[in-house]
């Protein structure tokens, strides 16, 4: 293992800082950069946000995804003392998705690895940041038949729940290349699903 982030916890946060400090989120951000940008260039060229075959495929990548992921985030958000929500965005987008002959996976229980765990976490509460732009988007090209309770319950919370969890991230004890390989297996799951 490389290093265990953690920083002076004897030093106050304050809780107005909306974007915490780089830290082990920096390093993430910095490791997954390449399979960041090939997600987002993916679901672009899918049409996720302008196309009903195109935002049905983003939506159930999504259900696959918290189905397949969603209980490591949860642990990893509970200790950064945030309520878990893929169960609740898992059940949003099998509603989106109601009846358009699309079933994501069950949500399952995957291994416990805390390291790993923040790392998915960091992947999965990050998907927030962009869901304001995309539910604007779904919006102007108005697609019938497929909804949008997903894309705005991410745009709820999404920026005090993104700083609170980047503050617990950057102080606590993890391992970065447990988080490193939590956050590139979810992308990676990501350009699997959309090949």
């Amino acid at each position: 293992a490389r290093q265990r982030h953690a920083i002076d916890t004897m030093q106050p946060v304050s809780p107005d800082s909306m974007m915490p400090s780089a830290g082990l989120r920096g390093f993430l951000r910095q490791q997954t950069r390449d399979l960041h940008q090939a997600v987002d260039d993916r679901f672009s060229a899918s049409g996720a946000t302008t196309t009903r075959s195109g935002y049905r495929q983003f939506l159930s990548t999504m259900a696959d995804m918290h189905a397949q992921f969603g209980h490591a985030a949860d642990r990893a958000v509970e200790r950064a003392g945030l309520a878990p929500r893929a169960g609740d965005h898992w059940q949003r987008l099998m509603a989106d998705l109601g009846g358009h002959g699309v079933f994501p996976s069950v949500p399952v229980p995957g291994r416990h690895d805390p390291d790993v765990d923040a790392g998915v976490a960091y992947v999965l509460e990050g998907s927030a940041l962009g869901a304001q732009l995309l539910l604007k988007q779904v919006r102007e090209a108005d697609i019938d038949g497929l909804g949008m309770g997903y894309l705005q319950s991410l745009c709820d919370e999404r920026q005090t729940r993104w700083a609170r969890y980047c503050r617990w991230l950057d102080t606590a004890s993890v391992d970065e290349d447990g988080a490193v390989r939590g956050a590139r297996s979810v992308f990676g799951a990501i350009l699997r699903r959309l090949d």
